[in-house]
């Protein structure tokens, strides 16, 4: 299911017929691996679940950890968004 979202973000081309299936649009370099993980949580939820409330943090009433989980997020995401898919390729070989 994941495969119609990255065609919509210009991540993958799908070919439909006997011979069909999906393929690169661009190449492997300028597809990060954040773009691809975002592709497909397009229909999670804006605001990620709070682990001490069970519910999300607001900017006005963040809980006692927010900002260390905020900057543990934000590191993730730029060690996804510098990783694209030729550099887990030569990783690989």
């Amino acid at each position: 299911q994941i495969m119609p979202g990255l065609v919509r973000r210009g991540i993958l081309n799908r070919r439909l017929g006997r011979n069909g299936g999906y393929a690169l649009a661009r190449p492997p370099e300028s597809i990060s691996l954040l773009e691809v993980i975002e592709a497909g949580e397009a229909s999670a939820p804006a605001r990620p679940i709070c682990v001490l409330r069970g519910d999300a943090c607001t900017p006005t009433e963040p809980c006692r950890i927010h900002p260390a989980v905020s900057r543990a997020s934000e590191a993730m995401r730029g060690v996804l968004a510098a990783a694209n898919f030729a550099s887990i390729r030569n990783r690989a070989s």
